[in-house]
Formats: structure tokens, C-alpha cells, sequence
């Protein structure tokens, strides 16, 4: 069985009560407002179409104030104009890119011809991935027909040693990478001999004697490459459980990012 609260109905009632108040409080108005129209034959329509004129006037006029001031045209037009800033920062940004691009381009080709001032040879691009191969390959753009030859050197733009042609064709040639996964090299660092084994990407790494005076940023060249550099040390860590130090070297360049190498000429 439901019990219901007393409460509950007195304020619904109350509600209704109101309600209704209001409802007869309009309707008296609006009957008043007839009678009195009709009264006083109309003056009252008169009245109230007079004053609903008037306040049509004035919002008229304040639209057209606001109108006058621009402000609406303001903000449309501020809309337009950060539109097309973004669109010439954009476009700025593009500009210092490619000046950016050129810039380092042109101190790239500098670099290849001070190269060319201490031995002659042949700047080359590279048109493949040093990535692309897991065997530690890549092609330049240059051959036979540039005077490229089978076993050339070919350098980094600051002159490091970082492979050699094994396969030329009239127009393109195949680099091995000096650095190639496993492939080994005798080096020296200062006075010390390292054999490097490569890694791949520039890098390679030793065992030196314990104690050796290897340090960090000394170069590393080969003896058997006429004494070019091939990379610098970037780590030498002395183990000392074990009898030698583990000496870490690598390419001073990015190999991965080269877009132009060096190739000496009659090698």
C-alpha cells in the first residue's frame, strides 16, 4: 500500500492557484485595455502603434550607429588581413628553407673544391639510399664517362676516406663503404694500431692495447690509403677485466644525409 505526502498536494495546489492568478491578471489587462480602446475611440491603438514606432526608430538608429563605426566591417576585415599574413608567413617560411638549403648546398661545394685544389677529381651526387642496402652500398652519379676508374677513393666533403668504387658503368658507379658491416681496415691513432671493423653507417671499433694513448677526437688514418684520415675516435673505454681498450670510431660526417662525395681522379 502507497502512502502519499499531504504536502505534496498543497504545493501542487499552490501551483495551480498561481497559475491561475496569473492567467485572470492577463486576460483583465488585456480586456482593460480594449475597453479603454474602445472608450476613447481608438487612442489608445494610437498609443501603443506611437510608441512601438518610435522604439522601432530607435533601434534603427542604433544599428546604424553601429554601422557608422565600422565595427562589424572592422572585424571582417581584420579577418581578411590575419588570413593573408598567415598565408605570406607561410610563404616566407618556405623562402628562408630554400635559402637555407642553398646556403649549406653552396659551403658543401666549397668544401668539394678545396678537395679539388690538393688532388684532382670529380664531385659526384649520391642517387641512392646509403640506407637502402644492407650490404653497405651506394650509387653515385658519375662514371667511366667522367674519367671514374675501378678502385677510385671516394671522400666525404671533409675529406675522410669513406669507401671505394668496386662497379662503374658509363654514367653511374657502385661505392662500397669502407665501414661496411664486418669489413675490417688496419688504422692507426697517433702511434697506436687499431684494426677497425666496421658497423656500418661511418662506424666502426677496435681493441687497443690497455693503456694506449688513444683519446677521444684524436684521428684515425690509414696507412694503406696513403695516409688519409677515415674517422676519429668518439669513444675509448678501458675494460678492466681484459687486456686491451675498446675504442669506438666513426665518420665525422653524416653519412646517412651525404648528397655529394668527392672521387679522386686516376685511382
Amino acid at each position: 500500500m502507497f502512502h502519499t505526502n499531504p504536502s505534496q498536494y498543497t504545493y501542487r495546489g499552490a501551483r495551480r492557484g498561481e497559475s491561475r492568478r496569473r492567467l485572470a491578471l492577463t486576460t483583465g489587462i488585456v480586456v482593460l485595455v480594449f475597453l479603454a480602446d474602445l472608450v476613447t475611440g481608438g487612442v489608445v491603438r494610437e498609443s501603443i502603434r506611437a510608441a512601438t514606432g518610435v522604439l522601432w526608430s530607435v533601434g534603427a538608429q542604433i544599428e546604424r550607429a553601429i554601422r557608422s563605426t565600422g565595427f562589424v566591417a572592422s572585424r571582417s576585415s581584420l579577418a581578411s588581413e590575419n588570413d593573408a599574413l598567415r598565408t605570406q608567413l607561410a610563404q616566407y617560411e618556405q623562402r628562408v628553407a630554400a635559402a637555407s638549403a642553398a646556403v649549406a648546398e653552396n659551403e658543401l661545394l666549397r668544401s668539394m673544391a678545396r678537395l679539388a685544389a690538393d688532388e684532382p677529381g670529380i664531385t659526384a651526387p649520391v642517387i641512392s639510399s646509403f640506407q637502402a642496402s644492407p650490404y653497405g652500398t651506394f650509387f653515385v652519379g658519375a662514371g667511366t664517362a667522367d674519367g671514374i676508374m675501378h678502385g677510385a677513393l671516394v671522400l666525404s666533403p671533409d675529406g675522410y676516406v669513406i669507401g671505394r668504387i668496386s662497379d662503374v658503368g658509363p654514367h653511374t658507379a657502385l661505392v662500397d663503404q669502407l665501414f661496411a658491416p664486418t669489413k675490417e681496415l688496419d688504422a692507426l691513432a697517433r702511434d697506436v694500431p687499431l684494426s677497425l671493423v666496421g658497423e656500418g653507417g661511418g662506424n666502426a671499433v677496435a681493441r687497443a692495447p690497455r693503456g694506449s694513448a688513444v683519446a677521444v677526437g684524436d684521428v684515425v688514418v690509414a696507412p694503406t690509403l696513403g695516409g688519409r684520415p677515415v674517422a676519429v675516435v668518439g669513444a675509448a673505454e678501458a675494460d678492466p677485466a681484459a687486456a686491451f681498450t675498446l675504442v669506438s670510431a666513426r665518420v665525422p660526417a653524416n653519412i646517412a644525409a651525404l648528397r655529394f662525395v668527392y672521387i679522386i681522379a686516376g685511382q
